[in-house]
């Protein structure tokens, strides 16, 4: 299993758009990360360069309170491949 650590950063957040797959805040970290700037973020999932992971359930808890324009704090987290 590939695993990959994801820093969601102040700018991320400051930049990132709600309820927007390839603009949020995970999205827009998950593009440093990324070989071919292929990559998307749903509300359980992230899909980064033809893989699909896993968000933990602290990152699912950060695209809710981002995506209901509640103040949110960066943050870094593990993805695992399945």
């Amino acid at each position: 299993m590939a695993k990959k650590t994801i820093n969601v950063t102040e700018r991320d957040i400051k930049l990132g758009k709600k309820n927007h797959i390839l603009a949020c805040p995970i999205a827009r970290a998950l593009r440093r990360k990324s070989t071919n700037g292929h990559v998307a973020s749903w509300a359980t999932t992230a899909h980064l360069d033809g893989k699909v992971f896993l968000l933990p359930p602290v990152a699912i808890q950060f695209v809710r309170k981002f995506d209901a324009g509640k103040k949110v704090k960066p943050f870094k987290f593990t993805l695992t491949d399945y």
